[in-house]
């Protein structure tokens, strides 16, 4: 057996060796620790959007002709330092977003033939471009449960999160006439819409001179929103009505129609009705409404093959 001196120093070195060990493990942990740091900041802006020091300074975005032929998905990066959280607004790949302006051209895409989807963004797109709106397409449903027509009430309650105005078109709605601006039709005096959160048109059953009353049908083929926190509200209770309501086959206009009935003054203090003459002209076999020089024509029949192979001809020989 060894003497009590030599298990004193035996353990003394044992206890430096230990300490020695530690302090290198502790370094080791440091050093990884903060590699790991210095990856994810890197990562971090990697992967975010190239931010500019002012909008002047931003890269143009990609031609209107390459994003109209495109055939593979598209999702546009967001374009300034405040739209950033918005990146994926849409929850579903396919998707479009184009432009700048506080006034967004909303149209919902799904299901629609190759050949007029292509004509439809070169209508939308050239309108938008003039005027420096923003386009946003989904071509995806938003609302699984529900009928495709719920996807553009999700996507504009997505869209009022990070836009002053959205403007809402069917995909059977074709602009006619692009030197009218969406300010235009905000700007009608005779209907006071100046202080209106939404503007609908009354349906297609009265004449076109006919003026629209706070009773009117509404065709919801065509409105125009403004972000304000009833019209968020509004859109939230039409949402949560259909999940709760026997009728879950009615459209977006049934619902909406529901709730003026339930709330009629609030209602009307806050949406109007014009004519569709401004914004919605219907055009089908049974009833041609359209003038030229109308702002939009609205081919509502049901939707088919035949009538997009045939909107998609006429499409590619307008001059808009």
């Amino acid at each position: 057996m060894g003497s009590p001196k030599s298990w004193s120093a035996s353990s003394r070195v044992r206890r430096t060796t230990a300490m020695r060990w530690a302090r290198f493990c502790y370094k080791v942990l440091y050093a990884v620790s903060f590699l790991a740091a210095m990856y994810a900041v890197l990562a971090h802006f990697r992967s975010a959007p190239p931010i500019s020091s002012s909008d002047s300074d931003e890269e143009a975005p990609p031609g209107l002709d390459s994003l109209v032929h495109n055939t593979t998905t598209i999702v546009l990066s967001p374009i300034t330092r405040a739209e950033q959280e918005q990146r994926r607004w849409i929850e579903k790949p396919n998707s479009l977003c184009f432009g700048l302006g506080n006034v967004t051209i909303l149209t919902v895409t799904i299901d629609l033939p190759k050949a007029y989807l292509v004509q439809l963004r070169r209508n939308r797109l050239s309108y938008a471009s003039i005027h420096g709106y923003r386009y946003c397409e989904v071509s995806t449903t938003l609302e699984s449960s529900r009928p495709p027509a719920w996807t553009k009430v999700k996507a504009m309650m997505l869209l009022l999160s990070f836009t002053d105005i959205v403007v809402a078109m069917d995909a059977d709605a074709i602009i006619r006439n692009n030197t009218i601006r969406i300010e235009s039709i905000l700007e009608l005096e005779v209907y006071d819409l100046k202080d209106k959160d939404a503007i609908y048109t009354n349906d297609f059953q009265q004449d076109r001179q006919s003026e629209a009353t706070p009773k009117s049908f509404i065709n919801t083929g065509v409105y125009i929103m403004r972000n304000t926190p009833w019209i968020k509200g509004f859109l939230e209770s039409v949402h949560k009505f259909y999940q709760s309501s026997m009728f879950q086959k009615n459209l977006e206009r049934d619902e909406v129609m529901l709730y003026r009935m339930k709330n009629a003054d609030e209602f009307n203090e806050h949406v109007a009705i014009i004519p569709f003459r401004y914004m919605n002209s219907p055009v089908t076999q049974d009833l041609d409404k359209y003038e030229d020089g109308d702002f939009v024509a609205h081919y509502a029949e049901e939707h088919s093959p035949d009538k997009y192979r045939e909107l998609a001809s006429q499409l590619a020989t307008m001059n808009v």
